[in-house]
């Protein structure tokens, strides 16, 4: 009897142990499998991310960590009654997960309930929550409020203070004209000088109840910039640009006209310069891509000969992990003759990153890379002139709230020309405050 009870005592340990085995070999699975879907999560490959973390949750029902990414991954591939399936299993363990409430508001608003997701914010707010969480949802609150107005305005004021160290552009050294050396040494010496900038940008937006995808848009824009010393630096810039935009569930199409003028601030010079054109974009929330073709003429008859016809191949991709790339192909030609500071291509390509250190502030490098090719040879180096400029830089901001924040930023450009005269560089450093309105 005693060998008997302790065949038993035997087996059933090894069972156990064999069930402890295989325990412990599922949860090495699901880790495993867990971290490869944060992985394609992570790069984007929303569809595999879904495909792994449905798997683990049959295995795992009730795991908090697979449900939330599970949800995160449905609704990028537009599964919505997935995700809010998700969340509900995760509030079923959380009752008090106020964020997950955040993201089940959001996504009543993905699917088509706009007042069923600002109740939802509302009730939020009016909870026992944390600074940091309060501040999104009154952001995003704010966002689905006007965007269920049918008539409001965005304003956006800029004010900046800035100190250049080469104002005119000046050669970096003297250099001698090829065919003209009789002329000597050539160049400028370099100007310094502080300057202020005024920019103020208006939208007039107009939605319709009939049809509540169809935005008529009104946006008026000015900028100036003044100079402290070189007054023939000055410049002003007005624009108006109406324009329709249509919203397709993820993606936006815009159409429009452009009417600009520009003119230098020095009160002898003639230079008004007025342009009409039009412009379309297709974007949706990471990726633009645009089209803009443009005419502009001076008022000066004297300078009809700088009249020219402006083309240009947009693009632009911007995630909310904070990387920005923006890149512009142009074509300029002139109406009457090739000019060599007219009749040009020019590709210009900008990216920038945010580094985020805490809730108010930020940290954001940038470089730009701009390639020019002049159609036209110059007499003085009977050659085409090639520009290469590059420009790297550092902005740190602070944010004063979700509408405006102060900055400082500073900036070094080295202009890089086959013809000496345009061979330059420059360092800038400038404070910025900017201010959002909505009406």
């Amino acid at each position: 009897m005693h060998n008997i009870f302790f065949l038993i005592i035997f087996f059933f340990t090894l069972a156990s142990s064999n069930n402890l085995e295989k325990m412990d070999n599922i949860d090495t699975y699901i880790d495993v499998e867990y971290k490869k879907s944060k992985e394609y999560f992570q790069n984007k490959e929303y569809e595999k991310s879904y495909n792994i973390l449905k798997k683990l949750f049959l295995k795992d029902l009730s795991n908090n960590k697979i449900n939330y990414y599970l949800a995160n991954s449905a609704i990028k591939i537009k599964k919505f009654g997935m995700a809010s399936a998700a969340y509900e299993r995760i509030l079923i363990n959380e009752p008090n997960n106020l964020k997950i409430r955040f993201e089940q508001a959001k996504l009543l608003y993905l699917t088509g309930n706009t007042q069923a997701s600002i109740i939802s914010l509302k009730k939020l707010l009016s909870k026992d929550i944390s600074n940091n969480l309060k501040k999104e949802v009154q952001t995003y609150l704010n966002y689905l409020e006007a965007d269920k107005k049918l008539f409001f305005i965005n304003t956006t004021f800029l004010f900046s203070l800035n100190y250049m160290d080469n104002v005119n552009d000046a050669p970096n050294q003297d250099y001698i004209l090829p065919n003209f050396t009789y002329l000597g040494p050539q160049g400028d010496d370099k100007v310094s000088d502080t300057s202020h900038i005024e920019y103020i940008n208006v939208d007039l937006i107009k939605k319709f109840k009939s049809s509540e995808n169809v935005i008529i848009k009104n946006n008026f824009s000015y900028l100036k910039k003044t100079f402290l010393n070189e007054k023939s630096e000055n410049f002003e810039a007005y624009s108006y640009q109406p324009g329709i935009l249509i919203k397709d569930s993820f993606k936006n199409y815009y159409l429009g006209l452009i009417f600009q003028k520009y003119k230098s601030g020095h009160e002898l010079s003639k230079e008004y310069l007025d342009g009409v054109g039009v412009e379309t974009k297709f974007y949706n929330k990471n990726h633009m891509i645009g089209l803009k073709a443009e005419r502009l003429f001076y008022k000066d008859e004297d300078k009809s000969d700088k009249n020219y016809s402006s083309y240009q191949l947009l693009y632009n991709t911007f995630y909310s992990s904070g990387f920005n790339f923006f890149s512009r192909f142009q074509k300029n030609i002139a109406f009457k003759s090739n000019r060599t500071d007219i009749d040009k291509i020019v590709f210009d390509n900008n990216l920038s990153y945010t580094f985020i250190l805490n809730d108010s502030m930020s940290l954001d490098p940038f470089f730009r890379y701009k390639m020019t090719n002049y159609e036209d040879e110059s007499i003085a180096f009977s050659s085409r002139r090639k520009d290469r400029l590059s420009e790297s830089g550092l902005e740190f901001r602070k944010y004063l709230n979700a509408s405006s924040f102060v900055s400082l930023r500073g900036s070094y450009l080295n202009n890089h020309s086959n013809h000496a005269e345009y061979d330059f560089k420059n360092k800038s450093i400038s404070f910025i405050y900017l201010k959002r309105f909505t009406w």
